[in-house]
Order: structure tokens, then C-alpha cells, then sequence
């Protein structure tokens, strides 16, 4: 057999072995199952909400950086502890909801996915309806406290104006502040709307032994290539070697005289 056959054969013979480890480990491993919720963040402010004046949308800022924060005030520690705390039905710990629940924004879209990862299909999608509940309650709870901090401020500076100030224009204004910081402690700021549930998968997402069988033996072909290369090059560099110290040896004129 030709040296270069049994490179092939050697490189070949590696790969497989790379790829049935990598599908034996992937195929041992316990299945993980995924549900999706999808929010849609809507340009300004609802209809319902343009009525009370522009201070109730949103700030004008581009796509991708709103939806951006958006995930990330989703990812926030805070939406995991709370969830942990008001659905005990979970049995999750906050770090735990934390680990199995991501908000990414979707590309080129104005939606954000909310993917719940879990080893059950159907506690996925009870974990993401959860976790965005909990986030609408924690955005509302913010929005309100953010109100009504702004609004003892305003009342404080009313109760310091005079009598003749607060009947006039200036009191009269503080007093629309107040009454628009009264709706919006109620109704919050503007949001996302769900547009589309959390469903029960019974497909796993993972493992894969088929695909991290392929990739294994890509791996295994790209060490078992640089293996053969190395052996290759240091039997060539022995050649070259040893054919310089046959040069270098004086030439031989007959048999030494008697």
C-alpha cells in the first residue's frame, strides 16, 4: 500500500472515530425543548394612548437600538426573581429562570422573541406566558413609581406657591402636570403587544447526534489532515537530512595503499 493511501486512510479512520464520539455524547444527552413568545414594539405610541399628548409614547430613537434595550430590560434580573416569586408552581429558583429564558431581537423586524428552553415542552410555554406577564407587571410598577415620583415634586412645588400663583396660570399648569402624571401612574407608558402565544413543543431543539456527528467529523478531518501533514513533513526534513550527510562525506579515490 502507497504511503499516500495510508495518510487517506489515516485521516479518514479519525474523523469517524471524532464523529461517532461526538454523536454517542450528543445522543446521551437529555432533550431540551423550546417555546416562543413574540412581542411587537410599535412605533410611538397605541391609539388608545395618543389622545393624552405625545408624553405618553415613546422617545424617537432607531430600530434596532429600541428593540436592543428592549431585550435587554426583558433579560434584566429583576423579570427572573419576580417570576420565581409569583409563580412558585415553577419550582425555579430566579437564577435558574434566569438561565432558561432569553429575549432576543428579531432582525430587520420590530419584534422581540421571548425563548423559554426547558427539559419539558409544555413547562416551556408556561414558563414564557409567565415571564411575560411578569414583565408587563414589573414595566407597570416601574412606569407607576417613575409617576408618581415626579408627582409629589410637582405637588410640593405647588404647595410652595402662593395662594394668588396657584389660581393662576403658573398653578393651573402644575395642576395638568399632576392630573396627566395621575394617568399615567394608571395606564403606564407605551408597550408591546403580544402577537403571538407560547406554544407547547414536542419537537426537542436539542440534542442533535446527526448534526454534532457531521461536525465531529469535519473536526476530525481537519486533525487527522494536520496530523498527517506533520508526520509528513518530518519524515521529508529526515530525507533531506540524511541526504545532505551523504553529501557532505569525502569522495572515496580506491582502496588505501598497502
Amino acid at each position: 500500500m502507497s504511503r499516500r493511501s495510508v495518510n487517506v486512510l489515516l485521516v479518514l479512520g479519525i474523523a469517524v472515530l471524532v464523529g461517532g464520539v461526538a454523536y454517542v455524547l450528543s445522543s446521551r444527552q437529555p432533550d431540551h425543548y423550546e417555546s416562543i413568545a413574540r412581542l411587537y414594539f410599535a412605533k410611538g405610541a397605541p391609539p388608545a394612548l395618543q389622545v393624552l399628548g405625545p408624553q405618553f409614547g415613546e422617545p424617537d430613537v432607531k430600530e434596532e437600538i429600541k428593540l436592543a434595550t428592549a431585550a435587554f430590560d426583558m433579560n434584566s434580573l429583576d423579570v427572573a426573581i419576580r417570576t420565581a416569586k409569583d409563580y412558585p408552581i415553577l419550582k425555579m429558583t430566579p437564577g435558574e429562570v434566569a438561565a432558561d429564558v432569553e429575549a432576543r431581537p428579531v432582525r430587520d423586524t420590530l419584534i422581540v422573541e421571548v425563548v423559554a428552553t426547558t427539559s419539558n415542552g409544555f413547562v416551556a410555554a408556561v414558563l414564557a406566558k409567565d415571564y411575560v406577564t411578569t414583565y408587563y407587571k414589573v414595566k407597570r410598577e416601574r412606569d407607576t413609581a417613575r409617576a408618581l415620583g415626579v408627582k409629589r415634586v410637582l405637588q410640593s412645588r405647588y404647595g410652595s406657591l402662593s395662594s394668588v400663583d396657584q389660581a393662576g396660570p403658573r398653578g393651573q399648569a402644575i395642576q395638568d402636570q399632576i392630573a396627566q402624571l395621575d394617568t399615567l401612574a394608571r395606564v403606564g407608558t407605551a408597550g408591546p403587544q403580544l402577537i403571538e402565544e407560547p406554544r407547547p413543543s414536542t419537537i426537542p431543539v436539542s440534542p442533535k447526534p446527526t448534526q454534532s456527528a457531521v461536525f465531529g467529523a469535519l473536526f476530525g478531518l481537519a486533525v487527522g489532515a494536520g496530523l498527517v501533514a506533520l508526520r509528513s513533513g518530518g519524515r521529508n526534513r529526515s530525507d533531506v537530512d540524511a541526504a545532505r550527510q551523504m553529501s557532505a562525506r569525502p569522495a572515496s579515490h580506491g582502496p588505501p595503499p598497502p
